[in-house]
């Protein structure tokens, strides 16, 4: 996912932005940190004791007045209660990102929500790998993620308030089986590998999947 992940994000806000280059800033991070978008006053244990999470939140600070058009992406889903046990997990999360949204809507020509991909049932990369090496060997596969489902739903009624905040769904063209032209786009059960990265990007630039939240029941 992270390699796989850059790639899918950042060919997603080159095609965003190629018009205005300048114009756009990207709010999430890679790593440990992944678990966070920039909210004010968020407070989880992944925040308080990675430095990484903290320098991506004062590169937000800084940068965030300059952009027009901002970008949110992290892992939702470590936020429902089910996952309260998460070091990501803040239980007012929603309600400070909610009061986060209003502030940028109001500021900002246009923001943008990355729903999240949904992890599978089985490593993904390993099936693949099984099936190409043991003759009739099939697994199957299908999304095994309550709570990203939920927090995505979520994330869609928030944005709903707003009538600048938008969904990107890229995620969306995943295939049922995880795979595109016969290869893996994940390298275990939710992580995008480069492949696969590329290969959404590809076919959210080629169909422009923005989800006007207005029109998203």
């Amino acid at each position: 996912m992270r390699g796989g992940l850059r790639g899918y994000w950042g060919k997603i806000r080159r095609y965003l932005v190629r018009k205005q280059p300048k114009s756009c800033v990207w709010v999430s991070a890679v790593g440990r940190e992944r678990n966070f978008a920039k909210v004010s006053g968020y407070a989880s244990r992944v925040f308080q004791n990675w430095a990484a999470c903290r320098a991506v939140y004062r590169y937000a600070e800084e940068h965030l007045p300059r952009y027009s058009k901002v970008v949110l992406a992290m892992r939702w889903g470590s936020q429902m209660p089910e996952n309260s046990r998460s070091l990501a997990y803040d239980a007012g999360f929603f309600q400070k990102f909610d009061r986060m949204l209003h502030k940028l809507s109001s500021e900002k020509q246009a923001v943008y929500l990355m729903a999240d991909n949904l992890a599978s049932s089985y490593n993904v990369q390993r099936a693949y790998i099984l099936s190409s090496r043991i003759p009739g060997y099939r697994q199957a596969l299908r999304p095994d993620d309550e709570s990203t489902l939920k927090a995505n739903a979520r994330i869609r009624e928030l944005a709903a308030k707003y009538p600048n905040v938008y969904i990107i769904d890229a995620a969306a063209y995943i295939p049922a089986d995880f795979q595109i032209g016969g290869l893996p786009v994940y390298s275990d059960k939710d992580h995008i590998n480069p492949y696969g990265g590329t290969e959404l990007a590809k076919r959210f630039s080629e169909k422009q999947r923005f989800l006007d939240t207005r029109h998203n029941h």
